[in-house]
């Protein structure tokens, strides 16, 4: 929907990352990485009509918008230090406009497909962009300035509401994502997550899409194998486990109709019990780290039309707990990895018990962790559904296996204390800002929502710091001079 009302303040976007010059002056300003205020200070007012960056790709379609809904800009100075190529693109996308993809031509940005092409291109003959790249000089800016001629806008104002935007995958920082929790249900609804938002789009084995995601450590810490954890939500049942899931990988005798399953490599391949070795091994060895059962065979999977899809399993000591790490080379997380960490958690407790040890962490590495897409929005449904339950019924927050933080404001100082999760008392940091201490205490977090909590804590101790007689108390609105009844929130 287009609007030809004249625009306002608000209309445009971003209006408030502009500096206004003259309203009705036809030259713009586009510092780039450069600050807009640095520019502005040096100019007189009435010289330029607006100046504002361009610090990513993504920002042309919001000067565009801009100029669209305010015609009276035909001149763009584009200047400053192009630190992303932003400035580049820009002088690309007038000069050679788009593709049929609204790929910027000569360049990867892409421009939104909600802008019109005949809006497109009336901005881009409209509007003449003049490259002065690089540290800015002043006195070359305000000579092209004043030798521009005033010119009239260009058209009526059109107003093009900005496109919601929609991404089936968003950028990561590589392979080796975690999902952590106490159950299995609790660790598959972060590993959904994760897949979901991260796993690259590929074609599945069936000619499907899937979200392939690499190296997906998933760990459980405390299910209950002989009373395990069946949420309504999960897609497993206690029937399924004992008369499938279980026996493919617990026994040698596989369910009726299957062959050459886990369970009959793990406890009968070559004829020899991996199984019992393991802990037999464990018995006499125990600070062995080479209790480990293979299940690929080199000699027929590689060019096997089917193979395990769990490849390895090691076993290993830690204090008095027995840890199990498997390795799969490929699963789909959505339909599979409940029910096979439910029977690679009876498995650990058989090895513990044979051993004489407690139960760990079970850590499953799957190498390929996918998710089809005919479950992507199964999946979507599940995380809303437990986000909304979330809300409705908090959870009590769980520690951070690396700590905890006590702040507090004392000596013209914020002092944080580090505790283990037993209580013990690590270390203590001090500092005057909360950027200082971030960086300080920043390699002593292992979950983001603790981190961004404590994060929020010691900006309220900087503004106490900051401000006489305001009291900070950790967790607690800040405390406002004169009267202790009277709070504040950041």
């Amino acid at each position: 929907m287009v609007s030809h009302s004249l625009p306002t303040v608000g209309t445009t976007y971003t209006y408030q990352s502009l500096a206004v010059g003259d309203p009705t002056n036809c030259i713009g300003i586009c510092t780039l990485w450069t600050p807009r205020e640095k520019v502005a200070r040096q100019l007189d007012p009435r010289e330029y009509g607006r100046i504002g960056n361009l610090y990513s790709r993504d920002g042309i379609n919001h000067i565009v918008r801009n100029v669209l809904a305010d015609p009276v800009v035909r001149y763009i100075i584009v200047c400053g230090v192009d630190l992303t190529g932003s400035g580049e693109a820009f002088l690309k996308f007038a000069r050679a406009g788009i593709d049929e993809d609204y790929r910027i031509i000569g360049d990867v940005g892409r421009i939104d497909r909600s802008l019109p092409r005949e809006a497109i291109e009336l901005f881009r003959r409209s509007v003449m962009l003049i490259d002065q790249r690089g540290p800015i000089d002043i006195a070359r800016l305000r000579a092209t300035l004043r030798r521009l001629p005033q010119l009239p806008p260009f058209g009526p104002p059109q107003v093009f509401p900005l496109a919601e935007p929609h991404a089936e995958v968003f950028p990561v920082e590589g392979p080796g994502l975690v999902a952590r929790g106490r159950r299995v249900a609790d660790t598959w609804v972060e590993a959904v997550r994760l897949v979901l938002l991260f796993g690259t789009i590929q074609p599945g084995p069936s000619g499907q899409r899937q979200k392939d995601l690499a190296d997906l450590l998933l760990v459980v810490s405390d299910e209950r194998p002989d009373d395990p954890y069946l949420p309504s939500w999960l897609p497993v049942t206690a029937r399924y486990l004992e008369e499938i899931a279980y026996p493919l990988l617990l026994s040698p005798l596989p369910p009726e109709g299957l062959r050459d399953t886990e369970g009959q490599r793990l406890f009968a391949g070559a004829g020899h019990d991996q199984v019992e070795a393991l802990i037999r091994h464990l018995r006499e060895q125990p600070t062995s780290h080479a209790a480990t059962a293979t299940l690929w065979d080199p000699r027929q999977d590689l060019t096997a039309a089917t193979a395990p899809a769990l490849a390895l399993l090691q076993a290993r000591r830690r204090g008095e707990e027995l840890v199990l790490t498997a390795y799969f080379r490929s699963l789909d997380i959505y339909r599979s990895w409940p029910e096979v960490a439910f029977a690679l958690r009876r498995l650990q407790q058989r090895i513990a018990s044979g051993v004489g040890l407690a139960l760990g962490p079970l850590t499953t590495l799957v190498q390929a962790a996918t998710l089809a897409d005919d479950a992507w929005e199964l999946a979507r449904d599940l995380l809303e559904l437990r986000r909304k339950r979330t809300l409705r019924r908090p959870r009590q927050e769980e520690r951070d296996p690396r700590g905890s933080f006590v702040i507090r404001v004392e000596g013209g100082e914020i002092v944080v204390s580090h505790y283990s999760p037993a209580g013990v008392r690590l270390q203590e940091f001090r500092g005057r800002s909360a950027a200082e201490l971030s960086r300080q205490i920043q390699p002593f977090f292992s979950q983001i929502d603790h981190a961004l909590h404590i994060g929020g804590e010691l900006a309220k101790a900087e503004l106490a710091l900051q401000q006489p007689g305001v009291g900070y108390v950790q967790d607690q609105p800040l405390l406002l001079p004169g009267n202790t009844t009277q709070q504040a929130e950041i």
